[in-house]
């Protein structure tokens, strides 16, 4: 007997309570009670009762609290098998604490609705707090706006404050004017004393934009102008008002009054000193004391006379007494000219262009003569003095030609037309007379065969026909005609190149193969083999050798077959070298033959099976004959009629073999053998198998003595055998009896029979449950046979993982009618990955380049997002913040704001997004220096002037010229300027000095003396120097050039005196130094005279 047992159930739960410590305790949610159930089985004798688990508590998280972060799970619990009485209700507790949370305060411009500055507060959500507002520079609250604001902190932007400004405004004042000038018209002189009005104006000035409100108190009265003698008033300064404006009010444009005088003219004579006469005249019209600089403009062929300057002041007069005279001299041009002589070469009187020769001929020799020319621009007179006369020309040497003279040098003097080239001068060339050889070589040896010699004169060309001598032809690449020119250093000789004539014949020899048998028959030996070979042959038709060069080759012969024999070897192939013909020769070779070793094979068969067992080898010579002795192998014996002693003789085709015929010994015995038969289970529990059963049988044996074959025959056999019975298991059939009939011995063997028993079909189900929501996923059912086993693999759905406990792999066993099933426990996956988001900081600049705003900067945050992958819920939460950055630098700019940190809390991650914020700059105040240098001072200031502005605005300076002054070459007018932060902005202006031109004159006065006044003396000669003047604007410098000289003066003859100097030499005026003098002396030349005393009565001496 057994106890009976009662099986009941019952249930337990377990409740999760949530609990908020440091927050609103009223968001906590409500507690979950998990409900599982106990399978009772209790002894119905002795009252022990014990439960077992029918499932399992599912892992539980805590349920999402917005602004709350459970600080723990409930992880999932399967109970293990305990006493009934022990059963009990559970508790567990998950925590919440409150996340961290921020707001923004943004203080906002009710003026533009922008944002101008935030700040962030950060604290807890739930938590509060009273926020105390200070306005940012430059602006003020709003009206209605508080000073302090209360707070609370949530999860979204909701707790966000706006503070509402308005811009502060600054009051100030400032001034403005207008002058009122009096000047006479087409001068800066003043007429009168200038009147200075002011103006005050209110300023309002927005402190945030920085925009500003000018409006006038007042305006500009009006002015009566005042009385100037002699001068009339254009008017009166009229009566000016202004408007309010919101730019900086400027000084109002000055108003000018202007006097106007009466109308003058005076008149400009130009005269020509050389004649007294006016050459011209020119009118100048103005005003009354109206003042002015005349600048000369000279007649054409005149200069200035000297003293005469370039620009004369004047002044107005209402009489002639202003009028001006310009006096004037001749104008002397000095030129230059260029002649040439040209010495041209010629061949035979022909150039390089009519005859093929003259290429060689030098080229032409152009001789240059350079003159100096002086020219009264006024009547036209000339003078030309030359620099060099035209040297002789040496005729360069020609190789082989012979020139007929060389170019003879020729003098030039002065003269008063204007120069001409000289006369060409022509040198001829005539050719020497000249020869060539021409060689005839042999190109076999390298030796001269005969030769040639072709004249004529230098340069002449022409063709060479070739003859060919005797027993020669022309080498390869010999032309028959050869182009020459003759010269006169042997290259101009020619080579031609033969070689010898050859004659082509031919001739034949023979190769002759003999056969021999050496130690047989002499009939059997093959016939001899005769081969016939053709020569080429060429012959030197000068030195007479000839040579054979073969055409074939003698062809390898082999040597024919002879039945029993063997060649001592082939007749190889023979390929001949090309030889003196005089060598070749007919030749014969010989193959001998021997008889071949001979052997034949006994052969062992056995009857039995046809097969032979063993061999013996006799040996010999073909023909060879003997008596074979029979030796019988072990095991065997002679078959019937087999004769002991064998007669053979040796033959070459194997047909000479010997067959020995033999049959099987025969020896007896016994064996035995089982059959075992084995109970297998096949797919269940081998503990189960029935014993095995074995059984005996006995056989008598016959063995072949040479093949070790065995017959055995049993004296029995096997009997049939039933299965045994297993509960449970099918076997698969009973073993019958085992007849056994004769057989191989070698084929005798213990056997084995298997009977296989198969195990019923059984199945088991798996179910997948969602730990956090209790639902059934899926569900999958196994199949076996009872007493199966295996390991379930888990397959996890997408988007979830196994619970806490579950393993991924299951081991199970098939039984029947037993509840076996699997639970698969499951819970949600989570994802995580990231995400960022950026804060753009855009940095523009108003009114200024805005090319200098520095590049946007991207601030990254990275956030960390976990995604529930079963219902899509995802969070994300920032890994940092966005760091405050500071406006970057830009040289004469000021940024309007930083950028703050901003830190941020958690958010859903769709409400992920990026943001940007804009920093404005505005340019400084600039301004830029203009410095006037003197260029010819090394650069020393004149004066400078200030520009103002501020940073990159742009515009043009017009360039004011001092007194005195010019601009340098290159130097604009106008400069385009932009303003910077440095003085790389200022403007520098090249000046040099202003020259004015003019002419002046010096004299050179050659006085002629006689010493002791005996004679009188020649009148003195005055030679006049011309100078063009410049004088310097600012210094008052003047300079003065000339291209004329003071010409050499001839001393005039005077009767019985001889001059200290024959000429006064030609001299260089210098300007700095004046008129000069020369003083010529003349000295009384040595007389004597001869007393004569005449008789006057008779006259004679």
């Amino acid at each position: 007997m057994t106890h009976a047992i009662d099986h009941t159930s019952t249930t337990t739960t377990r409740t999760i309570n949530y609990v908020i410590t440091d927050g609103d305790s009223t968001k906590a949610p409500a507690p979950t009670t998990q409900t599982m159930s106990w399978n009772v089985t209790t002894d119905e004798v002795t009252g022990t009762s014990y439960a077992s688990p029918a499932g399992a508590y599912l892992a539980v998280t805590g349920p999402a609290v917005e602004g709350y972060t459970a600080d723990n799970t409930v992880a999932a619990e399967v109970p293990a098998p305990t006493l009934t009485s022990r059963l009990a209700n559970t508790t567990a507790t998950i925590t919440y604490h409150t996340d961290d949370a921020a707001l923004t305060v943004h203080y906002v411009d009710d003026g533009t609705g922008e944002q101008v500055g935030s700040t962030t507060l950060t604290g807890t959500v739930d938590g509060t707090g009273t926020y105390k507002v200070t306005a940012p520079a430059h602006y003020v609250l709003a009206d209605g706006q508080a000073a302090s604001v209360d707070y609370t902190f949530a999860t979204d932007d909701t707790d966000d404050i706006t503070v509402h400004l308005t811009h502060a405004i600054d009051h100030t004042t400032t001034t403005t004017t207008r002058t009122v000038n009096y000047v006479f018209a087409g001068s800066n002189q003043q007429a009168a004393d200038s009147v200075t009005q002011t103006l005050t104006w209110d300023v309002l000035t927005d402190e945030v934009t920085g925009q500003q409100q000018f409006v006038p108190v007042g305006e500009y009265a009006a002015v009566q102008s005042p009385t100037v003698h002699g001068y009339t008033a254009n008017g009166n300064a009229a009566l000016a008002a202004v408007a309010a404006t919101t730019t900086t009010p400027t000084n109002a444009a000055d108003v000018t009054i202007t006097y106007t005088a009466n109308p003058a003219t005076l008149t400009v004579h130009y005269v020509d000193d050389n004649t007294g006469e006016q050459v011209a005249s020119a009118t100048v019209d103005g005003v009354v004391d109206g003042m002015g600089t005349y600048t000369v403009q000279s007649p054409t062929g005149y200069v200035l006379a000297s003293g005469q300057a370039a620009s004369v002041a004047y002044t107005l007069t209402t009489d002639d007494t202003d009028d001006v005279t310009v006096h004037l001299n001749h104008a002397i041009n000095y030129t230059t000219a260029t002649t040439t002589r040209t010495v041209n070469y010629t061949i035979n009187g022909q150039d390089a262009a009519t005859n093929h020769a003259a290429t060689q001929v030098p080229a032409s020799v152009t001789q240059t003569v350079n003159w100096s020319v002086a020219t009264d621009a006024v009547t036209g007179a000339i003078v030309a003095t030359p620099q060099s006369d035209f040297a002789a020309v040496t005729s360069p040497a020609l190789n082989g030609y012979t020139a007929d003279g060389d170019a003879a040098a020729v003098t030039l003097g002065t003269i008063t037309t204007d120069p001409t080239d000289a006369t060409t001068t022509t040198i001829n060339y005539t050719p020497d007379q000249e020869a060539l050889t021409v060689h005839y070589v042999d190109d076999v040896t390298g030796e001269q065969v005969t030769s040639a010699v072709v004249n004529g004169v230098m340069d002449a060309t022409g063709d060479y026909t070739v003859t060919v001598p005797q027993g020669y032809t022309l080498a390869n690449g010999q032309a028959e005609i050869v182009s020459y020119q003759l010269t006169n250093d042997g290259t101009d000789d020619i080579t031609v190149h033969l070689t010898h004539a050859i004659a082509h014949t031919t001739t034949t020899t023979t190769r002759t193969v003999n056969y021999v048998i050496a130690d047989g028959d002499q009939s059997k030996a093959p016939a001899p083999t005769t081969q016939t070979m053709a020569w080429n042959v060429t012959t030197d038709e000068v030195t007479g050798t000839s040579f054979a060069t073969p055409t074939e080759a003698y062809a390898a012969v082999t040597a024919p077959t002879v039945a029993g024999y063997t060649a001592d070897g082939n007749v190889a192939a023979a390929v001949m070298a090309p030889t003196a013909t005089s060598r070749l020769a007919n030749t014969t070779t010989t193959v001998t033959y021997h008889a071949d070793d001979a052997a034949l094979t006994v052969h062992y068969v056995d009857d039995v099976t046809g097969e032979q067992v063993a061999s013996a080898t006799l040996h010999g010579k073909v023909d060879g004959q003997g008596q074979y002795t029979v030796s019988v192998p072990d095991h065997y014996a002679l078959a019937d009629g087999q004769a002991a002693e064998l007669a053979y003789t040796f033959t070459n085709d194997g047909n000479d073999d010997l067959t020995v015929h033999l049959t099987h010994a025969i020896d007896r015995s016994t064996a035995t053998t089982t059959r075992t038969i084995t109970y297998v289970m096949d797919n269940g529990d081998t503990a189960k198998a029935p014993q095995v059963v074995t059984q005996t049988a006995t056989w008598n044996v016959a063995t072949d003595a040479v093949t070790g074959t065995s017959v055995a025959t049993a004296t029995g056999y096997y009997a049939a055998v039933d299965s045994p019975a297993v509960a449970g298991y099918t076997a698969s059939g009973n073993v019958a009896a085992g007849t056994l009939g004769a057989v191989a011995a070698d084929q005798l063997a213990n056997t084995n029979t298997t009977v296989h028993y198969t195990a019923d079909a059984a199945s088991l189900n798996v179910t997948y449950v969602d730990d956090v929501t209790g639902a059934t996923l899926s569900s999958t059912t196994l199949t076996g046979t009872t007493d199966g086993t295996g390991t379930y693999t888990v397959t996890v759905p997408a988007n979830y993982e196994l619970a806490d406990g579950q393993s991924s792999s299951v081991n199970y066993t098939f039984a029947p009618n037993t509840d076996n099933d699997i639970t698969i426990h499951l819970t949600h996956a989570v994802n995580h990955s990231t995400a960022t988001t950026t804060r753009t900081i855009h940095y523009v600049i108003a009114g200024g380049d805005t090319t200098k705003a520095p590049a946007d900067q991207t601030q990254t945050i990275t956030w960390n997002v976990t995604t529930d992958a079963v219902t899509g819920t995802s969070y994300a939460t920032a890994q940092d913040a966005y760091g405050a950055v500071t406006a970057p630098t830009v040289a004469g700019y000021t940024a309007d704001h930083d950028t703050d940190a901003q830190v941020m809390g958690p958010v859903a991650a769709d409400a992920l997004a990026d943001t940007t914020t804009t920093v404005t700059y505005t340019p400084d105040d600039a301004n830029i220096t203009v410095t006037y240098v003197d260029d010819a001072e090394n650069g020393q200031t004149v004066e400078t002037q200030s520009l103002q502005g501020t940073v990159d605005g742009q515009g043009t300076y017009t360039v004011t010229v001092p007194g005195g002054y010019q601009l340098v070459e290159g130097q604009s007018r106008s400069v385009n300027y932009t303003f910077a932060t440095d003085d790389s902005d200022n403007i520098t202006v090249h000046l040099t000095h202003h020259m004015t031109a003019g002419t002046a004159t010096t004299t050179r006065t050659i006085n002629y003396v006689v010493d002791g006044g005996g004679a009188p003396a020649p009148a003195s000669v005055t030679q006049t120097a011309i100078y063009g003047t410049t004088t310097d604007d600012v210094t008052g410098l003047t300079t003065a050039t000339t291209d004329g000289t003071y010409g050499a003066v001839v001393t005039p003859a005077l009767a019985g005196y001889t001059a200290d100097q024959t000429q006064v030499a030609a001299a260089t005026p210098d300007y700095t130094a004046g008129d000069t003098s020369v003083t010529v002396h003349y000295t009384a030349n040595p007389e004597q005279l001869h007393v004569r005393y005449v008789d006057d009565v008779t006259g004679a001496t």
